[in-house]
């Protein structure tokens, strides 16, 4: 649990300091006030990224500063600092002085967030729907990681030796275990998809009941007569064409469908919102299944697009599932929850400082 926040000098943050207990909390204020940026930080923290995916720091530092931090306070893992001068690397720092990977500090702060950039897990390329499956594995299946990155590893050699053009045989030597660790992890794709579809199914019945969604993994080749090693040797010509791989486990994709057409073409704007709430959803109950608590919850700009129905459905689960919330949004939306939201606090934001009602 989160139980302290502060940031120096982010976007329109000079400096903020928030605490924090059980319980969902609220930041409203106008556009452009700094609400998304409070909740933003910890996204920055966990994952190195801001929510459009960028992982630049520096036009994050206030204009005039030389540099930006964020520290948080965790009641189990202590406290966690991001540090980032103006045209230098960026440092993240553990309480106890260690310096820490991007990863480490990923798997400390498990994180749940829906946030503008969140359609494209319905609407975006195949990568983004990938790592929503792969976020689950990362959690709690430190092999599949590491063979994920020994995949990434192989790939790249055998990249690298068809844009070099070297002969069949050096192409071929990378075939066999790129193949057997391509297999490996789709295993483990399709067994995660097993175990998070019923929490799917509970989140759609409960935001979008009006259709039946289907969820299919696609593991990046055709598996219905041939392993990846065999589908490799047929595909090699047209690799070199292309000078890359075009097939395997790289090129898995979770397909959603409704009524046999892709939710993208299908679902209105306002239910592709829903779709992605709910896929968002599912992992946050399905991380406390497994492991008996809730990741953190992030919601920005919550009720936008999304009718009030939907919204107090999305808030019960949250509350049900006993998760800290930050949860942003406008005035008169705030006005619209709170009357049978369970709230812990309300923060007013303006020109980047925050308020407690």
């Amino acid at each position: 649990m989160i139980e302290r926040l502060r940031i120096e000098r982010l976007r329109v943050i000079r400096y903020a300091d928030v605490r924090f207990n059980r319980g969902i909390y609220w930041f409203h204020g106008p556009n452009g006030s700094g609400k998304t940026t409070i909740i933003e930080a910890i996204h920055l923290l966990s994952t190195g990224r801001t929510f459009a995916g960028k992982a630049e720091l520096d036009p994050l530092i206030q204009d005039g500063q030389a540099g930006m931090s964020i520290r948080l306070d965790h009641s189990e893992h202590g406290g966690f600092t991001l540090h980032k001068v103006r045209g230098e690397d960026k440092h993240l720092i553990r309480s106890t002085q260690d310096t820490m990977k991007q990863n480490e500090v990923a798997r400390l702060l498990p994180l749940v967030t829906v946030h503008a950039q969140s359609h494209l897990l319905i609407d975006g390329p195949a990568v983004v729907r990938r790592r929503y499956l792969d976020w689950g594995l990362f959690h709690t299946n430190e092999a599949f990681v590491q063979q994920s990155q020994h995949y990434a590893r192989l790939l790249k050699q055998r990249n690298a030796s068809l844009r070099q053009g070297l002969p069949d045989r050096l192409v071929r030597s990378w075939d066999e275990l790129l193949g057997e660790t391509g297999e490996y992890l789709k295993m483990h794709r399709e067994n995660h998809l097993r175990s998070l579809k019923p929490h799917i199914d509970q989140c759609l019945q409960a935001l979008l009941p009006e259709w039946k969604v289907e969820i299919i993994h696609r593991p990046g080749w055709s598996r219905l007569t041939e392993d990846l090693t065999t589908a490799f040797a047929k595909t090699l010509e047209q690799d070199r064409v292309r000078g890359y791989t075009g097939i395997g486990a790289h090129r898995a994709e979770l397909a959603l469908q409704v009524g046999g057409k892709a939710a993208r073409e299908r679902l209105s704007r306002g239910e592709k919102r829903r779709l992605s709430l709910a896929l968002r959803l599912a992992q946050l109950l399905w991380y406390k299944h497994l492991k008996g608590y809730p990741p953190l919850c992030l919601l920005d700009d919550f009720g936008m697009e999304l009718d009030e129905s939907g919204g107090r459905t999305a808030l019960d689960i949250v509350s049900a599932s006993g998760a800290q919330a930050l949860v942003t949004t406008t005035e008169h939306l705030l006005q619209t929850y709170l009357s049978y939201t369970p709230v812990k606090a309300v923060f007013h934001v303006k020109h980047g400082e925050v308020q407690i009602h």
